[in-house]
């Protein structure tokens, strides 16, 4: 029987089955490799106690994180929200490098705490990939290179002075022990320490069919309900948010340690109450998501099919994990796709995992000259189209196949 992962209800609902996929971020070093890629059962549940949306599975979390490719600082989209979320954060709470100490769970290659570090402040960041961990150093960031966990964040306020502001941006879906995971925050957090943590909004998954983000290192799909849920079980209280683009639509929100009531600002009660009239977990809203699921499966094969027919070539732009989950659920391989382009140097030479498609370095598109070019991080698309434009020469067209099929 399945449990929630958070409150431990067995009363969940099934939404969604997207069949059985490869791990979205497993890589293939070299073709033969293929023959030992294994596939999980890829479903989406609903917790009708908690609120919690889920994709529950047993995969070891060292086996996704630890020899992981992902790097920030490869998209020129998430430096800038780096640059802004730095610059907000200091007009909104005064920090002071002279006196303020920044930790960021999750740092990745250190990006974020790079706009910190260049301004004299101490940083600290809290990294289980070894390569991510290996650059941020590199680039003079204190990463420690282990998973948070209670233990560590108690030998962590042993070790270091009070903390002033702790980041945890897109890490919040992918801890498999979310109980484990926020209690350790909790520990990091005084009652003057400000938490921010960023999430992509649920209501997108369902409204903007954003259901390619679905994969086994994202565990959970949070709505605002949800996540002020998990977080007062263990004295953390939101009292501010912001809306944000990135990611397709996502939501930073602003906590504190507190056993008291917090005020909360009319930007969370609004956003509360607006999440509340969508009704989103209504059987009809259920039923209609799924369908149209389905839906978008049945067209982007159609409509890949006709191009191939009249012998288009056609390439993809981006090895992301996103359309991993898209190429995956909907049968898409290298008979279809010739080659995927990407600028994280981790992953040129590697193939898709299931798809079987090669990732090239861009510097190749010229060569190869596709006629079209899939975009599978749709959340990047104005930064692709811009960076390359010079294929429009050759009358190249780059296609988003989600939420529905559109050319540029």
């Amino acid at each position: 029987m399945i449990k929630c992962k958070f409150c431990n209800s067995n009363n969940l609902k099934k939404i969604l089955s997207l069949g059985y996929t490869p791990l979205a971020n497993s890589y293939v070093v070299k073709y033969q490799h293929f023959k030992f890629e294994k596939s999980y059962p890829l479903k989406l549940y609903f917790c009708k106690k908690c609120k919690l949306i889920q994709a529950p599975h047993s995969i070891s979390p060292n086996k996704i994180f630890v020899n992981y490719d992902y790097l920030s600082g490869v998209s020129s989209t998430w430096v800038k929200h780096c640059e802004k979320f730095y610059t907000k954060i200091i007009k909104k709470f005064k920090f002071n490098s002279k006196k303020d100490t920044i930790v960021e769970i999750a740092s990745n290659d250190g990006t974020l705490l790079k706009s910190f570090y260049k301004r004299k402040f101490e940083c600290i960041g809290i990294e289980p990939s070894k390569f991510a961990a290996k650059i941020a150093r590199k680039n003079k960031i204190n990463t420690v290179d282990k998973f948070l966990e209670p233990n560590l964040a108690k030998k962590f306020i042993k070790k270091n002075k009070k903390i002033s502001l702790i980041v945890a941006n897109n890490v919040i879906a992918h801890v498999l022990d979310i109980n484990n995971f926020i209690k350790s925050l909790s520990i990091l957090c005084d009652k003057d320490t400000i938490l921010t943590i960023e999430f992509p909004h649920v209501v997108n998954l369902f409204k903007k069919l954003q259901y390619d983000t679905i994969y086994h290192e994202h565990h959970y799909y949070y709505s605002l309900e949800s996540i002020q849920n998990v977080l007062k079980k263990f004295d953390l209280q939101i009292f501010d948010l912001d809306k944000l683009n990135i990611h397709g639509g996502s939501i930073r929100i602003y906590a504190k340690k507190n056993k008291d009531i917090l005020k909360k600002s009319k930007n969370l009660i609004q956003e509360i109450n607006k999440e509340k009239m969508l009704n989103l977990y209504s059987n009809k809203n259920l039923k209609k998501f799924s369908y149209s699921v389905k839906n978008t499966k049945k067209n982007t094969i159609e409509y890949l099919s006709k191009l191939k027919k009249r012998n288009y070539k056609i390439s993809a732009y981006g090895a992301a994990a996103k359309g991993n989950t898209f190429l995956n659920y909907c049968k898409i391989d290298y008979q279809t796709i010739d080659f995927a382009y990407d600028n994280n140097s981790l992953k040129q030479g590697k193939y898709l995992p299931g798809s079987r498609i090669k990732i090239l370095n861009p510097n190749l598109i010229k060569k190869n000259k596709p006629d079209f070019i899939i975009i599978l991080p749709w959340n990047i698309k104005e930064e692709i189209i811009s960076t390359y434009k010079y294929v429009k020469k050759w009358g190249c067209k780059f296609i988003i196949l989600l939420p529905k099929i559109k050319l540029f």
